[in-house]
């Protein structure tokens, strides 16, 4: 009688608020009374009831009347009811339809099964859906299966929620396609529409779909997607494909995962394409983040459940690529071609798992095309792929690769143009992808211990106007390769004075991460445009850079009338190329040094005359200190020649004998 008193209460009393509505037959009348209520008659009451009202089920477990289905043992123990609508059922507005409360099945399906392989087919221009929302409905706990056009669409409005459903998947298990053409269709421009759940848990399994499992359209806008199962059984360990897309993205502000919680990723595994973002008119498609979602492993990261290609993104603007695992797919982990502009990646595992195990892609990442102001970095890890980062297509792209880990791709960590090393040419007045933008130079590269920093000096053989300025210098620590770049460690910039001058630049850099003598370094060049080039060859790290001076002799005898001339010289020590300031410490010894009291090291060895009047008060024995000074990036390094200087009284100089050092004129 619990039906019964239900529906007298909620059904024939003045239904002047939201109401509940108990489906207890799987037929498809129009009828919603105190004996039978059917879904289509319960979507209907609703639809006349003013506010929120919800549908729940109570049917029969009567195989014979009810399409009451069972079986199964254990832990694989199931039970569903089907319902076979005639015809598209009636649209869902302000209507919570609950699946969940028809009972729990011990193998996990749910137990709502609306199958569409009775309803027809539809037109392009209406095309025959299982259910449609539009506005504040809820749909959980059902399985959408066999339906013409989209299992489920949502056509209009705001605060349409989906959620602890499957869409496409045989019963009971979900090893296996009952495919609809479309999982779920999204037309809406309201907010708070969401495709949700936690993954493995609550979210939905949207599957097994001929064409896609969520498509959105181009008028399309605010859809949010996390913690579902797209190409996989609901264990996340077996593929049941979409056959074309996992999820076709075109619109405006559509978010495909969170990171709110650990639970929040979407699993897009198993599918030809895992995702694309393209359609017309190109510029209503913008605004897409794609953040902390699994695509191209199982559930839990562990093994490879590739898709053909992970991701395309191929028209739009304004994308962001954040926090994803990207591994194990066949062809590509991101494609990104044809004409996308305003591209962000960063943060990214793509080839490798959260351990780090290798899960390769045949190519990591790749930009075609005409894409513009693709910007791949900070913090992506681009590890174990057979390809790195591919820049491929037009010399109008831009493709910026700045600080990730680069390593153990299988070929190049970045390659732009035809496969294999470019090498430089002269003034880079090349064409091609990113204008095959020059690599740095290294002529030199020392390791510094004070203060963990490199000394590095390099030029770039780039015209103005084949390249931009200023260029931003990346240096890595090379993988075990030698060939990839693994670790940032330090950045700096190249100006167009610098390359018109002709000569190398000298920079004392403190590196984000340890080194040593003897690492191997490689580096990039980046011009104002956002054009990166491929890694350097590599460059062994030597000693400390450092700098000494010397001069013919350090003793000499003189008075206070005379001047004495020295031959001196600087000298640089594994590359040290920063300018040099000579001085005298004793404030008796007046010097000059000639040409010039700056040194710049122009070569390993550069000499100078040091002039030195020694005029103290009386006759004696001194000391005086030729000092050369050097500021640098954290501090001042000094380095001295100590002489001993023996004044003598203008008479005694006359005499010459036990004179020491060099005798001044």
């Amino acid at each position: 009688m619990k039906v019964i008193f239900t529906l007298i209460l909620f059904c024939f009393a003045t239904l002047t608020q939201a109401a509940v509505f108990e489906v207890n037959d799987t037929g498809d009348m129009d009828l919603c009374d105190q004996n039978v209520c059917t879904l289509r008659g319960a979507i209907n009451a609703a639809l006349a009831n003013p506010g929120v009202d919800t549908i729940n089920f109570d049917i029969p477990a009567d195989a014979l009347n009810q399409n009451y289905i069972a079986g199964g043992t254990g832990q694989n123990a199931y039970f569903y009811w089907l319902i076979q609508p005639a015809t598209e059922l009636p649209e869902l507005n302000q209507i919570i339809l609950d699946g969940t409360t028809a009972g729990t099945s011990v193998a996990g399906n749910p137990t709502i099964v609306v199958d569409g392989s009775m309803a027809g087919t539809g037109s392009n221009q209406d095309p025959t859906d299982g259910l449609t929302l539009t506005g504040r409905a809820t749909v959980k706990g059902v399985a959408m299966i066999y339906w013409d056009e989209a299992g489920l669409r949502i056509t209009d409005g705001s605060t349409n929620l989906v959620t602890n459903s499957w869409f496409g998947l045989n019963l009971p298990y979900g090893l296996a396609a009952a495919p609809n053409r479309v999982g779920i269709q999204y037309d809406s421009e309201g907010t708070g529409n969401a495709i949700y759940g936690t993954l493995g848990g609550s979210g939905n399994v949207i599957s097994g779909n001929t064409h896609y499992g969520v498509a959105t359209s181009s008028q399309s806008k605010n859809l949010v997607l996390y913690g579902n199962l797209i190409g996989t059984d609901p264990t996340g360990q077996i593929a049941v494909p979409n056959d074309s897309i996992g999820i076709w993205l075109k619109g405006v502000n559509h978010r495909v995962g969170s990171t709110n919680m650990p639970l929040q990723q979407n699993l897009i595994s198993g599918n030809l394409i895992g995702m694309q973002v393209s359609g017309y008119p190109v510029e209503e498609i913008s605004g897409i983040e794609i953040n902390n979602n699994i695509i191209g492993l199982n559930r839990n990261a562990t093994a490879a459940l590739p898709n053909r290609d992970g991701m395309y993104i191929q028209r739009g603007r304004g994308f962001s690529i954040i926090n994803n695992t990207i591994a194990g797919n066949e062809s590509y982990g991101i494609s990104i071609t044809n004409e996308p502009k305003d591209v962000n990646i960063s943060n990214n595992r793509i080839g490798v798992n959260f351990p780090g195990t290798g899960f390769s892609n045949g190519t990591a990442i790749w930009s075609s095309g005409g894409a513009e102001r693709v910007v791949i970095g900070p913090d992506n890890i681009i590890a174990k792929n057979r390809y790195g980062v591919r820049v491929t297509g037009y010399s109008t792209g831009h493709t910026h690769i700045l600080r990730n880990q680069i390593y153990e791709n299988d070929y190049l960590g970045i390659d732009l143009g035809d496969m294999g090393t470019d090498t430089n040419d002269v003034g880079d007045l090349d064409a091609g992808p990113n204008r095959l933008q020059n690599y740095p130079d290294i002529q030199a590269a020392q390791y510094d211990a004070s203060g963990n920093r490199i000394q590095i000096s390099y030029r770039v053989d780039s015209q103005i106007g084949a390249s931009d300025y200023p260029m931003s210098i990346d240096i890595y620590a090379a993988d075990i390769s030698g060939e990839e770049g693994q670790t940032f460690l330090a950045s700096t910039t190249y100006t167009a004075e610098q390359y018109l001058s002709g000569t190398p630049v000298f920079r004392t850099l403190f590196a984000d991460a340890p080194v040593a003598e003897g690492d191997l370094i490689v580096t990039t060049a980046t011009d104002a445009a956002g054009r990166t080039s491929e890694f350097s060859p590599p460059f062994t790290l030597g000693g400390q850079a450092d700098f000494s001076i010397s001069c013919q002799t350090n003793q000499l005898t003189t008075s206070a009338a005379l001047t004495c001339n020295l031959n001196c010289q600087a000298e640089s020590v594994n590359g040290w190329n920063d300018e040099t300031q000579l001085s005298c410490t004793n404030p008796d010894s007046s010097c000059t040094f000639l040409p010039s009291e700056e040194i710049a090291f122009t070569s390993r060895v550069v000499p100078f005359v040091l002039e030195i009047n020694h005029a103290a008060g009386s006759s004696g024995i001194y000391a005086s200190e030729i000092l050369a000074s050097s500021d640098v990036q954290g501090g001042t390094v000094e380095r001295q020649e100590i002489l001993t200087i023996k004044q003598l009284a203008d008479d005694d100089y006359l005499f010459k004998d036990g004179f020491d050092g060099i005798i001044c004129q």
